[in-house]
């Protein structure tokens, strides 16, 4: 059968990218991920946890010679009140991949979906591995992750970077725009205060500790 994503003449911008995102659920779903065409995700569960790659492709990015796409890369898990929570995994250790910002598929060869499998490969393994680390109590690291903050501890830094950054005036004095380029030179830590930042990762394992606690009494 034709691949899509690699002979894309004649196809509209939804089918080559609805090729790309079953390109990856074909790997992915013997390894017990489930893909959602609809909803244009794919996911899987463990224990009360679910890795997840959600898609998204917007107009706006499909226009002239790009097809870009941005994958949010998240763990979800779930309380005792099943209510889902979840953050985001913007890097791997720190450091970024293809798949870590948005990346084009335009008239992609053979060599390079498989590079772009590779990276999907290494951040599913990575998110595994977060998952499989938050299951066993073992440690983190403060600023890997944005993580979920139950108890609202972050505390901006005096110095106000994040206004600087998200409050861009134009000449009538009415927000425009984000200074994405601006805000993307710091990385999400420098926002917070050092100590908040010590906390929310305090607070989220006390958190996690005692809903998976619960989760554990009820079988």
């Amino acid at each position: 059968m034709e691949r899509i994503v690699l002979n894309q003449e004649n196809y509209t911008v939804k089918e080559i990218y609805q090729d790309f995102y079953m390109f990856l659920a074909e790997h992915f779903t013997p390894l017990g991920y489930k893909y959602r065409k609809s909803k244009h995700d794919m996911y899987k569960n463990i224990e009360n946890f679910r890795v997840v790659f959600d898609y998204q492709t917007f107009s706006w990015n499909c226009l002239g010679d790009e097809i870009e796409i941005f994958i949010h890369k998240k763990i979800e898990f779930k309380d005792d009140k099943g209510e889902w929570h979840w953050f985001f995994v913007n890097d791997i250790n720190g450091a970024d991949n293809i798949l870590s910002e948005e990346f084009n598929i335009k008239n992609i060869d053979k060599e390079y979906l498989q590079v772009l499998l590779n990276e999907a490969i290494e951040y599913i393994n990575y998110m595994e591995l977060t998952v499989k680390k938050l299951l066993n109590g073992e440690e983190l690291g403060i600023h890997t992750f944005e993580l979920f903050d139950p108890y609202k501890k972050y505390e901006y830094v005096e110095s106000g970077l994040e206004e600087k950054y998200t409050t861009c005036l134009d000449k009538s004095g009415v927000v425009k725009t984000v200074d994405w380029e601006g805000l993307n030179k710091h990385p999400w830590y420098d926002y917070y205060t050092e100590a908040s930042v010590k906390k929310v990762y305090n607070s989220f394992c006390k958190y996690f500790k005692e809903e998976y606690e619960k989760k554990i009494t009820k079988k």
